[in-house]
């Protein structure tokens, strides 16, 4: 299970995110800390510009949200 910390700065909870019916992202579940810096890392095809451009609300998600500090991001 992941840690969720207190007061995160961004939250996302259970992304998944499909094109067509091919799940290319899922599951991500993860909250950052206010005031630390963090990186995405991985090979490319790995989903890293995929789960910035779900976190964003730039591509529908299947299922998950993204929160950034307290509003909900509608995706």
């Amino acid at each position: 299970m992941i840690e969720q910390v207190e007061n995160p700065i961004l939250e996302v909870h259970d992304l998944t995110v499909a094109y067509g019916n091919k799940p290319v992202l899922w599951n991500a579940d993860f909250s950052i800390p206010k005031g630390k810096m963090i990186g995405i890392v991985g090979p490319n095809g790995a989903g890293k510009s995929t789960l910035l451009k779900a976190i964003m609300g730039l591509i529908p998600v299947a299922s998950g949200f993204s929160k950034i500090l307290t509003t909900n991001l509608k995706m």
